[in-house]
């Protein structure tokens, strides 16, 4: 293979910097996008890539570069560019992935490698689509590598070969039904866009008359009328028998029906919309683009694969209320997102049914599935009533003879609901006339049932129908009667979270968006296409119906955006992104005269959505309703919907929109406030504190772990109790309580058992031994806040909306399905599990979670097997009912069994509405703490004890001898049985509970009903954290337990002397009311002074001289230790071995272990997400990297506390003139440290974010200052709690969230995370806003105003910034793959 010469690196950058694909087709430019990305791996490889390089180094303009590269596909269809370059691609990624260089340049060897790769992973045809792809290649870039008959050696065709040998037989599609066709006609006559009715229409065509690809070169096409008959007449140029030169030249004579099944013709409203869109006849059916919103001069790719729908998928498209609507839409749907991307994926995946699966999430297809109220129809007659033969007394010709089912007695007739069977003057109508079938009168005169056309009166009655209200139909959340809550409606809802916040204020809220929606509901939105007239009527029509009390728009700006006006970074570029153009100014507020047909088809649409806006808003007002309309301040929309309420608006509307424009100030000129344009200028709305007034307000703040963690206050009375009362005040009362549970047992027996009986037979079973009277009872003896748990211990609901819990704060997750919904598309949900069994290639794990299902089945915890729905449909005891999948994954070398009800839907149908507040490791921690602190504060305050409440209330008392001493504390962690099992699922719930697994060794589909709660539905986290809370107050107030609960997790705390009786008192607690525990060995270990809780080592000790150590059991780290040398290992990881390494990653930090593997936590969640594709060495770093890290996380010992004060540290940088520098204000109210210093980050520092590419430096060396702060002042910060207040929010997000695409930020991150292992102090970073800042004094070399104003002393020494600086410039322990791991938004903290 001949040397490639050297590429000026200008040149190739440029290159990659440059948009070379010149098209309007979108699916064109992803093709050639490959392409290019192929001729730059390695120029000097093809002709075409020299060719490229000389015109760059010659200074040629950019078109004749573009020319080139276009020129060298120029002629090859579309269709042909995608399959070649989606072959070629896959290859590229596989030769990434296996480090064997650019494509271009590869030998027969590696050709031959990934004919091998593809025998065991790819389809039978992908090697031969290979081998044509790369011929292709060669041919039109000029390949200069190894010829191409070596490289197509008789191995490698041989390898492709064989493979397609073992292709299987073509086997033909399935037809289609009747309500498909009737749907398609629909399509065809009804649908909101023209180019889903000339597309609908075009399919009918080919459905009546030829193949597809015989309709796309016509050379004539009309439609001919007979009465009412229409049919399409056409003649096709090319078609498939068309070998012969003499057939070339004949034309293939095409006829169709315009009308099939459906209630209307077809046809001549078809050729009306072509010729609308002055469509052609070769092609004929050219394909559209949904981004540009136009016709292409190609054909349609997709025709031959639009009917590509699953068989569990015809299910969904039939039982929809609306079928005709879903059909169409999803393929409209499947069309425009696969583009004509047909080929197997290289992980084996189908871009159809991938496409699918992301539509189905789309809101205009949950909305088009919606089930929508129907008209009553009426009841078939029986068979018994219709006897064609029978006779009753004939008298006369034919009358003995039961005609139809129309001879009845009307009386019996069922009617449509809604409709009247007299007129208003009570005189009867016969309905069947109506329907045009009785034929026993004529119009105007009256048979036995009722008149026929006009009565006396002239009037003419006929079938009456009241219309069912539109709001009814409406997905008005959170129930449609909404008569008592006033309604949100927000239009453009987008996501739909505006909604979210109004349902958390009390509103009843209609969310409406258009179908290029894209964002996941977080609300239900009802989807209209504003830009339509029809839909626009349809939404007058529920504003005037509905009458909301608050209309938010926030129309879309995208052709008015002022960042048009803007040049596109770097990057966006680099990616191939055209560069926008400005599309309106003040001067051409309606869209400039020179734009593009696919620019003002934007323009254009953009100004209707104004123009409705306004129309809307003059609705609105007329109403009383209060209207919001939300744009960018500078964006030229605002000036578009001036101009329409100028024109449109009545002159007292008119007034009150420029009042309402001119609301939040003067900030316009006053030729500009005519067209409500606003140029350059701004406006503040709000007052920012001072530096003196915020140092003064932070000093006062409360560090977030003092509530997040906060012990409550039964516990604190408790300890009150013990460290005040003594050991033996505690035992006694412990004494009496279990004395008292065990006389209520006895006396409540009997009713027990009544109560019992009355329960569900399934209920019964899970139930089986607990006393559920005498848990009810001790909840209100006890005074718990929440007594619910005593209903759902009987039976919890898995969908809709559950109670409040009092426990725990408010966070809704609204559902984002009906129960209804889920139900009525079970079918095809059910059908698609069914196609795949999930450990199908792995034989141990499928008879593993077979045996552990059957296991559940004698426990009682299941029923089944079934083999038979309709034996699923009798246990459950309707027709219709979901079924989720199992699957199982060992831990720790024992089965885990999940029931996946994300899969099945079910979990999208229930709204969460508590927050849960978990007693984690760092809660059992704090609890540790305070015991410690209190005893240390007593011994030192001479005995006096003193705990604050949470409710603001102190407990004092004097220390019990039994304290004075040195006093030993134990721990132990109680652990319950199969906790979710023991709880039953509601029977209105079980048709949601079924369960399906897969028979191991016929691979047949097997089913469950679950008679306890399933582990993987949303609804068993909550409900049981209820009941688990509930069993944790008991044991509180009754048992005066020092402890926690975590889920079914229950750590103790006790002294030395009541251990004993502690366990007791608790399990015998627990077992009174029927709860039983687990019999692990490793888990059943009594109280020691060493103990381990929640994967987390926990050494007490005497808690009030030396305080507690605290650090990860050593059996988690060596767990992940051999994860990551398993992967390191393998080379390669996938998701699910992400998912584990994230997870234990995640559970061993905490704010009082520290955390130091935050980051490397990310990089596996990144990974664990599938979207991620790293290379080999790449993975391996990051794995020894995160292997070193918890080599230095070592185990915390926290000491007694005496100060609960937080230190206020404030950081500020700045850049300019290529230097950076820092501030820091530090106030600690304990040592009376007052202090301020600033300074210049070290120029190797700069330097070195330089190199990575970084040119503002700023976020950097913001977050230096923070680093630099906690390193400098550290022998203050040792073990406190410390608030940083930071005003960049790059900076403070990526210290947060650990995450960042700058590896040097990144690094800077890490060691600021890596201090708790010397300092033990507990951060918390906040904002500042800049002008409140304090520190941006020192950072600008103000530092003896930042000391007068907080009355401080200068900070001298400076020894730190160049230990940091080093250290910070040092990037060789950075793993190159962290830096992909991207921040995404959170707004949990909200």
């Amino acid at each position: 293979m001949p040397e490639p010469g050297a590429v000026s690196l200008l040149a190739a950058k440029r290159l990659r910097l440059t948009c070379l694909m010149k098209t309007d087709d979108q699916v064109k430019w992803e093709a050639l996008k490959k392409f290019k990305a192929i001729v730059l791996d390695d120029p000097d490889g093809s002709k075409l890539g020299r060719c490229l390089v000389s015109a760059v180094r010659f200074l040629q303009s950019e078109q004749q570069w573009e020319c080139s590269f276009n020129d060298a596909f120029e002629g090859k269809s579309t269709a042909t560019l995608v399959k070649r370059s989606a072959s070629l691609w896959r290859f590229k990624s596989w030769c990434e992935d296996n480090r064997m260089g650019a494509i271009i340049s590869s030998s027969e060897s590696t050709v031959y490698r990934y004919m091998q790769f593809l025998k065991e992973h790819g389809a039978p045809t992908t090697a031969t689509s290979f081998l044509q792809a790369w011929t292709f290649l060669h041919h039109q870039i000029g390949l200069l590598g190894y010829p191409l008959e070596d490289i197509l050696s008789s191995r490698v065709r041989g390898a492709a070969r064989a493979m397609m040998s073992e292709k299987r037989v073509l086997q033909q599609a399935a037809p289609l039904s009747v309500k498909m066709i009737v749907a398609l006609e629909n399509v065809a006559n009804f649908a909101p866009y023209p180019h889903r009715r000339i597309i609908a229409g075009h399919f009918l065509l080919c459905m009546g008359s030829s193949r597809f690809g015989d309709s796309i070169h016509l050379h004539k096409l009309e439609v001919t009328f007979h009465e009412s008959l229409e049919l399409v007449e056409a003649e096709s140029k090319s078609f498939k028998t068309g070998l012969t030169e003499e057939r070339k030249k004949s034309l293939l004579p095409l006829l169709s029906l315009g009308r099939f099944l459906g209630g209307q013709a077809w046809a001549s409203k078809w050729i009306e919309e072509r010729q609308k869109a002055q469509l052609g006849l070769d092609p004929s059916l050219p394909a559209y683009s949904e981004i540009s919103n136009t016709w292409l001069d190609r054909r349609d790719l997709i025709g031959r694969y639009n009917a590509q729908v699953a068989s569990g998928e015809r299910d969904l498209l039939l039982d929809s209320a609306n079928p005709a609507g879903s059909l169409a839409l999803i393929q409209w749907k499947l069309a425009e997102r696969t583009q004509g991307a047909l080929t197997q994926r290289p992980d084996g995946t189908k871009p159809t049914q991938v496409v699918f699966n992301e539509c189905m999430n789309h809101p205009e297809v949950q909305f088009c599935l919606i089930p929508r109220v129907k008209v009553a129809k009426a009841d078939p007659p029986s068979l018994s009533s219709v006897q064609p033969n029978a006779r009753n007394k004939p008298k006369g010709k034919g009358l003995g003879k039961v005609r139809n089912e129309f001879n009845k007695d009307p009386k019996q007739q069922a009617l449509p609901e809604g409709c009247n069977q007299t007129t208003p003057q009570n005189k009867p109508i016969c309905n069947t006339f109506n329907r045009g079938k009785c034929t026993f009168a004529k119009e105007g005169k009256r048979c036995k049932f009722g008149f026929h056309g006009d009565e006396p009166g002239g009037k003419r009655p006929r079938l009456e129908t009241n219309e069912i209200p539109l709001s009814r139909r409406l997905p008005i959340f959170p129930d449609a009667q909404h008569s008592s809550r006033a309604i949100f409606c927000e239009v453009f809802a987008g996501c739909g979270r505006l909604s979210r916040f109004a349902q958390l204020a009390g509103f009843a809220t209609l969310a409406i968006d258009g179908p290029r929606n894209q964002h996941l509901p977080e609300s239900p939105i009802l989807n209209l296409d504003l830009v339509e007239k029809p839909m626009q009527d349809c939404l007058l029509r529920v504003v005037s119906d509905i009458k909301p009390a608050f209309i938010h728009v926030a129309i879309p700006c995208g052709t008015g955006s002022r960042a048009r006006e803007k040049p596109i970074p770097r990057h966006l570029k680099q990616a191939g992104a055209p560069e926008p153009r400005q599309l309106r100014d003040k001067n051409f507020l309606l869209g400039f005269p020179d734009l593009s047909p696919n620019e003002r088809a934007r323009v254009e649409a953009a100004n209707e959505l104004a123009r409705f806006t306004i129309q809307l808003f003059s609705v609105a007002v007329a109403q009383g309703t209060i209207v919001c309309i939300e744009n960018p301040l500078n964006s030229w929309m605002w000036g578009v919907l001036t101009h329409f309420a100028n024109t449109l608006l009545p002159q007292n509307q008119a007034i009150v929109w420029h009042a309402m424009r001119n609301i939040e100030g003067d900030i316009f000129g006053e030729e500009d406030k005519l067209n409500g344009v606003a140029d350059d200028e701004s406006m503040q709305s709000g007052v920012y504190h001072t530096p003196s007034q915020f140092v003064s307000l932070a000093q006062m703040a409360r560090h977030p772990c003092d509530h997040l963690f906060s012990v409550e206050d039964n516990t604190r009375d408790n300890l009150f109790d013990f460290l005040t009362k003594g050991p033996n005040y505690i035992a006694k009362q412990r004494i009496e309580f279990a004395r008292r549970v065990a006389i209520m047992a006895k006396e409540l027996q009997p009713e027990e058992d009544r109560f019992f009986s009355t329960l569900p037979m399934h209920a019964q079973s899970v139930l089986r031994g607990k006393r559920l009277l005498l848990f009810r009872e001790l909840l209100k003896q006890c005074g718990c806040p929440d007594l619910e748990p005593a209903n759902l211990i009987l039976g919890t609901d898995l969908v809709g909306t559950p109670s409040k819990s009092p426990l725990f704060d408010t966070k809704i997750k609204p559902a984002t399905w009906t129960p209804e919904y889920a139900l009525l598309t079970s079918t095809w949900q059910r059908k698609k599990m069914e196609a795949k069994n999930i450990h199908g290639d792995d034989p141990e794990l499928s008879v593993l979670l077979w045996d552990t299902t059957l296991k559940e089945v004698e426990l009682g915890f299941l029923e089944g097997p079934f083999n038979d729905l309709e034996q699923v449909r009798k246990v459950v005891g309707q027709q219709l009912f979901v079924c989720s999948r199992r699957f199982v994954i060992v831990q720790s070398g024992k089965p885990r069994v999940i029931d996946d009800f994300k899969e099945s839907g079910v979990n999208r149908t229930y709204t969460a509405i508590d927050k849960l507040a978990l007693h984690d490791i760092d809660y059992i921690a704090s609890l540790a703490h305070l015991i410690s602190t209190t005893l240390s504060r007593a011994k030192a305050n001479g005995g006096r004890v003193v705990i604050p409440r949470n409710d603001g209330r102190t407990l004092e008392g004097s220390l019990h001898p039994s304290f004075e001493g040195s006093i030993g504390w134990q721990g132990r962690c109680v652990d319950l049985s199969k906790a979710y099992k023991q709880v039953p699922v509601s029977s209105e719930s079980r048709c949601f509970a079924v369960l399906m697994v897969h028979h191991p060794q016929t691979g047949e589909p097997t089913y469950f009903v679950s008679r306890s709660l399933p582990f993987g539905a949303s609804a068993s986290v909550y409900a049981f954290n209820r009941i688990s809370r509930s069993l944790h107050h008991l044991s509180t107030v009754g048992c005066r337990i020092l402890g926690g609960v975590f889920y079914d997790d229950f750590p103790l705390l006790e002294p030395e002397s009541t251990c004993t009786l502690a366990s007791h008192s608790f399990e015998g607690m627990v077992r009174s009311l029927g709860w039983s525990f687990t019999a692990d060995p490793s888990k059943v270990v009594p109280f020691a002074p060493c103990f381990d809780v929640l994967g987390v080592r926990l050494s007490l000790g005497d808690l009030g001289e030396h305080g507690f150590n605290l650090g990860n059991k050593p059996s988690r780290i060596e767990k992940i230790t051999g994860l990551l040398e398993e992967v390191i290992k393998k080379g390669s990881i996938n998701v699910r071995q992400s998912q584990v390494i994230h997870g234990n990653l995640n559970f061993a930090m905490g704010f009082f272990l520290g955390h130091s593997l935050k980051i490397a936590a990310r990089a596996f969640a990144f990974l664990s997400t599938g979207n991620s594709r790293c290379r080999k060495d790449d993975l391996v770093a990051v794995c020894k990297w995160t292997i070193d890290v918890m080599a230095t996380v070592q185990p915390k010992h926290i000491l007694p506390g005496d100060e609960t004060r937080s230190v206020v540290v404030f950081t500020d940088a700045a850049y300019e003139n290529d230097v950076a520098t820092w501030g820091i204000v530090v106030l600690d109210a304990a040592s009376g440290l007052r202090t301020s210093v600033g300074g210049i980050v070290p120029k190797q520092s700069v330097d070195a974010w330089h190199t990575f590419g970084v040119e503002q430096v700023i976020t950097l060396a913001e977050a230096f200052a923070v680093l630099l702060a906690r390193h400098m002042f550290r022998s203050f910060l040792l073990r406190r709690k410390v608030l940083f207040f930071v005003d960049n929010e790059g900076a403070r997000f990526s210290l947060i969230k650990a995450s960042s695409a700058s590896l040097p930020l990144l690094l800077i991150v890490q060691l600021f995370h890596s201090c708790p292992e010397y300092d033990l102090c507990v951060p918390w970073i906040e904002r500042v806003p800049s002008p409140s800042n304090i520190a941006d004094l020192p950072s600008r070399d103000k530092n003896d105003d930042a000391l007068r104003m907080i009355d401080g002393t200068p900070w001298s020494d400076l020894s730190s910034v160049d230990e940091v600086s080093k250290l910070c410039a040092d990037f060789s322990g950075m793993p190159a793959l962290l830096k992909f791991v991207e921040p995404t938004f959170d707004d949990s903290h909200l």
